[in-house]
C-alpha cells in the first residue's frame, strides 16, 4: 500500500519558480493598467538570477497594473502548462489552479509564485493530497490518498511524511505514532523524534525492538523479520528470522545472535 512520495521534482519545479514577462507584445486591450492579452517569451528567475528563455508562444490574458500581471488572469505556457487565478505584482498569489500537460493538477493557494497555504494536488495516476503547503512543498497537516485504496493522514514537513501522534507525548516523552495503517511506533521521543527505547512495527510484519537516536535505529536492538527479504546492512533479513545486534545510523553493523 505504501508508496514513496514523489518529491514532484520536475512538476513542482515548474510550478514553484518565478517567471516574469520578457520580450513580447500586447496584442489586445490594455497591458499597462487594465485588461489585456500579452504574448511572447519570458525570463526565468531562480534565486534572484535572471535567465532568458528564448521560446515564444506563452500567452497571458488578464488584468495588468503598472505593466505587471496583477489581479485575475490566465497564463498558458508553450509546453501546455497553464495557470488560472490571482496575480500580485507579476507573481502568482492567492487562489489559483495550475495544470500540467501530463495530467497533474493543483488547486489552492499561492504565495510568491509557489504553492503555499491550503490546496489539493492530484497526480496523473490518481493519487491525491489535500492539506497544507509551504514554499511549494507538502508541509503541515494533510491527507494523502492512493489510487489503490491506501491512505495516510498526518503531518508533512518539507514534502515528507512525519507521522501522526495518536497517544501520549510524541515530542518529549512516551507516545504512539503512526504513519500508515501498517506502521506504528510505540516508545520514547525527544524533540519530536524517536529517541531511547521503542518498538517500530513496519509493513509486511517486520518489527524492530530496541534503541533509537534522532529517528534512527541506533544501539542494541532486535529485528524480527517479516514475510519478505530486506537488506539491513551487513545481513539480509530472511522471513521469520530474529536478529539481535548493534545498529548505527539505521544500519545493522554488528550481529550478536541470530534465531532462525
Amino acid at each position: 500500500m505504501k508508496k514513496v512520495i514523489a518529491i514532484l521534482v520536475l512538476g513542482l519545479l515548474w510550478c514553484n519558480v518565478g517567471f516574469t514577462r520578457g520580450m513580447g507584445n500586447c496584442i489586445q486591450g490594455d497591458c499597462i493598467n487594465g485588461q489585456g492579452t500579452w504574448t511572447g517569451s519570458e525570463f526565468l528567475i531562480i534565486k534572484n538570477k535572471r535567465i532568458y528563455i528564448g521560446l515564444h508562444g506563452h500567452i497571458y490574458v488578464g488584468e495588468f497594473k503598472d505593466g505587471s500581471k496583477h489581479g485575475q488572469g490566465a497564463y498558458t505556457w508553450r509546453n501546455g502548462r497553464k495557470y488560472v487565478g490571482a496575480y500580485f505584482n507579476d507573481k502568482k498569489r492567492g487562489l489559483g489552479t495550475f495544470t500540467w500537460p501530463h495530467g497533474e493538477k493543483y488547486v489552492g493557494e499561492f504565495k510568491d509564485d509557489k504553492m503555499h497555504g491550503q490546496g489539493t494536488y492530484t497526480w496523473a495516476d490518481g493519487n491525491k493530497y489535500v492539506g497544507e503547503f509551504k514554499d511549494g512543498k507538502l508541509h503541515g497537516l494533510g491527507t494523502k490518498t492512493y489510487a489503490d485504496g491506501g491512505k495516510y493522514v498526518g503531518e508533512f514537513k518539507d514534502g515528507k511524511y512525519q507521522g501522526r501522534c495518536i497517544k501520549g507525548d510524541c515530542n518529549n516523552g512516551q507516545g504512539t505514532k503512526t504513519w500508515f495503517a501498517e506502521e506504528r511506533y510505540v516508545g520514547e521521543f525527544k524533540d519530536g523524534k524517536r529517541y531511547g527505547q521503542g518498538t517500530m512495527m513496519y509493513i509486511e510484519e517486520n518489527k524492530y525492538v530496541g534503541e533509537w537516536k534522532d529517528d534512527k535505529k541506533d544501539g542494541l536492538g532486535n529485528f524480527i523479520c517479516g514475510s519478505n527479504i530486506i537488506e539491513l546492512g551487513i545481513l539480509d533479513c530472511k522471513p521469520r528470522r530474529i536478529i539481535k545486534g548493534i545498529w548505527i545510523n539505521d544500519k545493522l553493523t554488528d550481529v550478536i545472535k541470530i534465531n532462525f
